[in-house]
């Protein structure tokens, strides 16, 4: 829950972006363009870009607004926001809130959150798997996030013990996909059977037994 007070100098920077002092980032890593573009796609409560009245400006939810307290946490924040800006237009957007939310992993106390980031560049980086620097730090990102699965595992059931099973686990999928791409079939299987060992939701007995007969194939 995020709870704001109208902001009477709407020219002073204040809302999230105050609250994580993020100010000085804010200022640097982006240009004027990028930032007014961050504010119009950025739209939490719902009004979001083509809604409202004609040619209305977009609801500032970054810079405007007194935020005196947030459930999340400043890798929490930059995750969500990096989501607003993954497509392959602003894609170059989510990487920078991405990389910046990195610099915080040493000093997070919530390994669920450090998990959600490591999932967040994944999705982000993946998609220009073309770009051989995009497809290292996918994978990179996805050895961080099996690196902290156990303990991920563990707070998840310490939060959530009504679930019966753990969540998917995307680290442990792309991972496999992407073995399974190279034609790197026996460490796709090892991905597969870690990831089922911890008990991360998937269908790794279907992939394993499909990297099994294009083994076979292949042989």
């Amino acid at each position: 829950m995020r709870l704001f007070k109208t902001s009477s100098t709407p020219e002073l920077i204040d809302g999230p972006i105050k609250y994580y002092d993020l100010i000085n980032w804010w200022q640097s890593a982006f240009t004027e363009e990028e930032r007014a573009r961050m504010i119009a796609v950025y739209q939490p409560m719902g009004s979001g870009i083509g809604m409202g009245a004609e040619n209305s400006a977009p609801e500032n939810h970054l810079t405007e607004g007194d935020l005196e307290w947030s459930s999340a946490d400043i890798l929490g924040f930059l995750s969500t926001l990096a989501g607003w800006f993954n497509n392959k237009h602003d894609r170059l957007i989510a990487k920078k809130i991405l990389d910046k939310a990195a610099s915080f992993i040493p000093e997070t106390k919530s390994i669920l959150s450090v998990h959600f980031l490591y999932q967040a560049l994944i999705e982000t980086y993946y998609p220009d798997r073309d770009n051989p620097d995009a497809l290292s730090s996918a994978i990179e990102a996805c050895k961080n996030q099996i690196k902290i699965a156990g303990a991920a595992a563990k707070a998840f059931r310490r939060e959530y013990p009504q679930d019966q099973q753990l969540p998917g686990h995307k680290g442990y999928e792309q991972l496999a996909i992407i073995f399974e791409k190279q034609s790197d079939y026996e460490e796709a299987i090892n991905t597969c059977q870690k990831a089922m060992k911890q008990g991360w939701s998937g269908d790794w007995q279907h992939r394993i037994e499909r990297c099994l007969k294009r083994m076979n194939n292949k042989g």
